[in-house]
């Protein structure tokens, strides 16, 4: 974790409170402060006007410095008086007293010397009013409740007697801040309040990545950059009913100190209750070919057997984080977290293949010493949709073939389908930049949908946890002292016997699939591919899945490239596919096959119209139009001279009637010497 610039571990790790009233209420602000206003009658003190005066003090028994167990905090008591000299039945003015509480954001800069916090501004979060009357002398104490706005808040109070008669700022000195280069020294002036957690929770699971295995028995993926991969989560309690944020987790986490070895931690702003986990050791994770390919798969002509539970939604490797503490916070209807220190965490590499069947669990426990139930393992390969995916040969057929059933959050790469025959081989890798871009999609995607549960733009995983209450009383601790360090402590060092409580909490790990991620180097390859099958070929489609920072390559049916227009897809059009092989200057004369008119004709009186060329994607180095010389009619007939040595691929749809699409067909043009 890089360095930041932050003044909030005086507060959190050895804050000593000042309080010398005693035991007071935890969620209580001890405040000396005194206002007060003076009346005096004509030619009592002066023989032609009244004097009026008004006062405001604050003494050095107001804190500066507190934690709460709560957002929710009373400051006070701020001592009223009134006082007159008036003669006989006279009536001195009423005098109107106000407080109120302001805060920001500590004084929190990143190493680009940029306000990292959500507030640079002192705002209201809390006031209160009193008016005493009466030719009496009177007194009266004043409380102001505020909810603090983030996990800490650096607070200043204004006071004023009569709107104008007497104003003071307490302290004077703190004010708003800068946003470039400032100083932790900024929040000297101001007071300063700290939102104490709520509990230290405790996750089974939390999920990190996918890694996805393409088709094909010599085939493998593997990362080569990490930093883009990984999961942008929420975490709450299931019971939580809490709706807005604590902000400003980044002053936390700076003071959390080092995160643990296999993942770095992000959260997304200020003001977010999302954090991003990001891999970041340095040795590469891939699918099980991907530390070395079989002597056979490099032999030419060599027939491989199919490998047992290989290929999508079997093969895939799961990146879970287990047992990596959280630290939330839940009071007074705002929430947020952190990730913890990472004592007695670890990270397991685990097959899609093994989370299907007991003997597949027994064996994560027996390697591991991790064991994990069949309920959770079914949660967590609910995360992959290939694994329910139908399977996809790439076997000859005519169709009917359906396109892919994938959630939103899998977002087509604007790159071609792949198409090999059997024995062909090539390696395909995904840049930086066009990560980024699909991300960038992603985004947009999650911020102009309503619902994103229910379009697959977020999913929540529920997992058990230990939990440790943190219920620590701020001030005098029965048998005496404080208990500021000890919850500072807490924090620090959490022990696994702290962690792994006596109670159990269902704890709600959100997905997201917005990561805002942003490029750093364009041609940066973050994810290698290895494709070949020796013996059926393969046609994939790359997408990117914006819950992990990961690329799968989905199996297609032989003769299908990628549908990428929204409504097309929504329409779940079948999907036909004609093949015709043409040699170079030959007439052509073909019409579809039996079969496939067959098929056709059941969709009753239809014709062929070409579908928009931006509304699919094509194998590499392949036409979407017919190559030069050929023509094929509205009823499928294919003729001419093919003029040029091309391979094409072109998307009609077969309309009806009244010109509306019923199904879509696959044109193929293999061009031939």
């Amino acid at each position: 974790m890089k360095a930041i610039s932050m003044s909030i571990a005086p507060l959190i790790l050895a804050c000593v409170l000042s309080n010398s009233a005693g035991a007071q209420p935890a969620n209580q602000w001890p405040v000396d402060a005194n206002l007060s206003y003076f009346y005096c009658a004509p030619k009592e003190c002066n023989p032609s006007h009244p004097v009026i005066s008004g006062s405001i003090n604050f003494g050095p028994g107001t804190s500066m410095r507190r934690l709460f167990n709560t957002t929710q905090v009373t400051f006070g008591p701020f001592h009223l008086s009134h006082a007159s000299d008036v003669v006989g039945k006279a009536v001195p003015p009423p005098a109107t007293f106000r407080v109120e509480v302001w805060a920001r954001s500590p004084a929190f800069y990143g190493p680009d010397g940029k306000f990292a916090g959500a507030n640079l501004q002192l705002h209201l979060i809390g006031s209160a009013s009193a008016t005493l009357s009466g030719a009496e002398d009177s007194t009266k104490d004043l409380y102001v409740t505020a909810r603090l706005p983030g996990m800490v808040s650096s607070l200043q109070f204004r006071a004023s007697v009569n709107s104008t008669l007497a104003t003071k700022s307490f302290p004077a000195s703190c004010g708003d801040l800068p946003p470039l280069n400032g100083s932790a020294s900024l929040d000297a002036a101001c007071m300063q309040a700290g939102v104490n957690p709520l509990a230290v929770v405790n996750p089974h699971i939390t999920p990190l990545a996918i890694i996805y295995e393409p088709p094909g028995n010599c085939s493998f993926a593997k990362l080569t950059q990490t930093d883009v991969v990984g999961s942008t989560l929420t975490a709450t309690q299931t019971s939580s009913t809490s709706t807005n944020t604590l902000v400003d987790p980044g002053v936390i986490a700076s003071a959390l100190g080092t995160p643990n070895q296999n993942f770095t931690t992000q959260t997304s702003a200020p003001n977010s209750r999302t954090a991003r986990l990001t891999l970041s050791q340095s040795q590469t994770f891939g699918t099980l070919l991907s530390s070395g390919l079989p002597g056979t798969c490099n032999q030419l002509g060599a027939s491989v057997p199919p490998r047992p539970n290989s290929g999508p939604g079997n093969g895939d490797v799961f990146l879970l984080l287990i047992n990596q503490s959280m630290i939330y916070w839940d009071q007074g209807g705002l929430s947020n977290f952190l990730f913890g220190p990472p004592i007695g965490s670890k990270l397991l590499v685990v097959p899609a293949w093994e989370l299907k069947t007991p003997a597949g669990l027994q064996q994560i426990q027996s390697e591991n010493n991790i064991t994990i139930t069949s309920d959770e393992a079914a949660a967590i390969l609910a995360l992959d949709p290939l694994v329910t995916a139908t399977p996809v040969t790439n076997s000859a057929g005519v169709g009917p073939f359906a396109n892919p059933s994938l959630p939103m959050r899998f977002i087509p790469l604007n790159q071609p389908s792949i198409s090999l025959a059997s024995g062909l081989s090539a390696n395909f890798s995904v840049t930086r930049d066009q990560t980024v871009s699909a991300d960038q999609q992603s985004c947009g995607l999650y911020n102009t949908v309503s619902n994103t549960d229910s379009v697959g733009l977020t999913q929540k995983f529920a997992v058990q946890a230990g939990e440790t209450i943190l219920g620590f009383v701020i001030g005098d601790a029965l048998g005496g002292g404080k208990l500021s360090d000890a919850i500072g402590g807490a924090i620090k060092n959490i022990g696994a016997d702290q962690i792994l409580g006596q109670t159990k909490t269902s704890v709600t790990v959100g997905l997201n699939s917005c990561k805002g991620l942003t490029n750093v180097s364009e041609d940066t390859n973050t994810q290698n591919v290895f494709l070949k099958d020796t013996n059926t070929g393969i046609n994939v489609a790359p997408y990117y899945d914006a819950f992990f920072g990961t690329i799968a390559y989905v199996p297609l049916p032989a003769g299908m490239g990628i549908l990428t227009d929204t409504a097309t897809l929504s329409a779940k059009l079948p999907n036909f596919v004609f093949k015709v092989q043409a040699r170079l200057n030959s007439d052509i004369h073909v019409s579809l096959p039996d079969e496939l008119k067959l098929k056709v004709a059941s969709f009753g009186s239809v014709s062929l119209k070409p579908a928009p060329v931006t509304t699919y994607q094509v194998a590499k180095d392949t036409l979407k139009v017919l190559p030069a010389g050929l023509q094929l009619d509205s009823q499928g007939n294919l003729t001419g001279k093919l003029g040029a040595l091309q391979n094409s691929q072109v998307l009609y749809m077969l309309t009806d009637g009244t010109g509306k699409p019923v199904a879509q067909l696959w044109v193929n043009i293999t061009a031939t010497l």
